[in-house]
């Protein structure tokens, strides 16, 4: 579909809210960092491989069940059940051996539905997954283009203090765009193939949900601290302003269609101490912004209960408002040379 579905009870559902318990349940326990996103890497397209396994598997229980239960006769008598199993998945996949064939209308006309129904459900599984996973590579795209502007694992002081540092501040409201209009594909691929959030990007640094949140941390700053002072600096408010709105929505959205309900503890990710030192570097750099700590709390409240709580369902880390250490960027650093890139790569 292309929208999500309202029915509560349906086989996807069902699957993966068991599914996605068990195995992140599971994952999240190893120990050992490599092998932990190693299995969650796979997570995404092995589950897609069971879902389409158990449609199809369903599919030909349900024909059987239909010829065995209207005990349609065939060449070879009356079905037994594991006969009518063994019938409708040859139908099903059309391999056409003609051991078994039905001998009146009403179980040709089946036969014909189920063969037509199998060949439509193959043609939906070659059609869809090239869709879901363009979906997927062209959510990739700006992730690593923030490498440069913000830092491998990109956060909102490297941002900031980049672009004032050199003098870019005037390129800084079109990249807030961007991101608004890649908020807004997210949002359309996320209701229409929820998976997509499972799929891990290459660099364990980088994610959409780290990039989303360190644009919304970018964005909470300069609504709340930057004074616009001009015309220029209304534009960046009014665009920040739509970007966070933005982002908030895609994170709020999927954090209730994959049942992730917003984390109550989030004061952890930025200390008043530490929002007093940003304050101080990014004014240095050439960023004037003035505040308080409480100037920028409502605008965190709206967003990172829902950052925290997709971060820990998705074990996925948060980006720091400031960064822990200083990294080089994954383009300054060759793989023999330490970069991060996927541990499967390591």
């Amino acid at each position: 579909m292309t929208r999500s579905v309202s029915r509560s009870w349906r086989l996807s559902r069902i699957f993966y809210a068991i599914a996605s318990k068990t195995y992140y349940g599971y994952a999240g326990k190893v120990k050992n960092e490599r092998g932990r996103n190693a299995l969650l890497m796979i997570y995404a397209p092995l589950s897609m491989i069971i879902l389409f396994a158990f449609w199809g598997g369903f599919i030909v229980l349900g024909f059987a069940f239909v010829g065995y239960g209207f005990a349609i006769p065939h060449s070879t008598g009356t079905l037994n059940p594991f006969e009518a199993w063994y019938y409708s998945g040859v139908t099903f996949l059309t391999l056409g051996y003609g051991d078994i064939a039905p001998t009146n209308s009403l179980g040709r006309l089946i036969a014909v539905i189920e063969a037509a129904t199998g060949l439509v459900f193959l043609a939906s599984i070659i059609s869809y997954l090239p869709v879901m996973y363009a979906a997927v590579q062209k959510r990739e795209y700006p992730i690593i283009l923030l490498d440069t502007k913000a830092g491998s694992e990109p956060t909102a002081y490297e941002l900031l203090k980049r672009h004032a540092e050199h003098g870019a501040l005037h390129s800084l409201r079109g990249l807030l765009e961007k991101y608004e209009t890649w908020g807004a594909e997210m949002l359309e691929a996320y209701l229409s193939y929820p998976i997509i959030a499972f799929y891990r990007s290459q660099h364990d640094s980088q994610n959409w949900l780290k990039t989303t949140t360190a644009i919304m941390d970018a964005c909470t700053i300069i609504e709340a601290c930057y004074p616009a002072t001009d015309e220029a600096g209304k534009r960046l408010k009014f665009q920040a302003r739509a970007t966070y709105a933005m982002l908030r929505h895609v994170i709020v959205d999927l954090a209730y269609v994959i049942k992730m309900p917003p984390a109550e503890d989030c004061t952890f990710r930025l200390a008043p101490e530490d929002f007093k030192r940003m304050l101080r570097d990014l004014n240095e750099a050439g960023l004037p912004v003035v505040g308080t700590y409480e100037s920028i709390c409502d605008s965190r409240e709206m967003y990172e209960p829902y950052c925290v709580a997709l971060g820990r369902g998705l074990l996925m880390d948060l980006p720091d408002w400031i960064p822990a250490t200083n990294e080089k960027d994954n383009w300054e650093v060759a793989a023999w040379d330490g970069a991060r890139h996927n541990s499967s790569e390591q």
